[in-house]
């Protein structure tokens, strides 16, 4: 699968997480999801990724 100092697209950080891409833009435009240019295209660290996705989980268990 993935490990986790992996580099990723908007495309397949948005995969992986089962969310829109417009999802991944809106957190790396808000700043909550670290995100980077190489060249053109935007890139996404699987760390950062991870840790939005355990924030994202706490956030909905308090909801519980």
């Amino acid at each position: 699968m993935y490990k986790n100092d992996e580099i990723l697209t908007v495309k397949e950080a948005a995969e992986y997480l089962k969310v829109s891409k417009g999802t991944i833009w809106r957190w790396a435009r808000s700043g909550q999801l670290p995100a980077f240019k190489i060249g053109r295209n935007w890139r996404i660290g699987k760390k950062d990724i991870n840790a939005v996705k355990e924030q994202q989980l706490k956030k909905h268990e308090k909801h519980y």
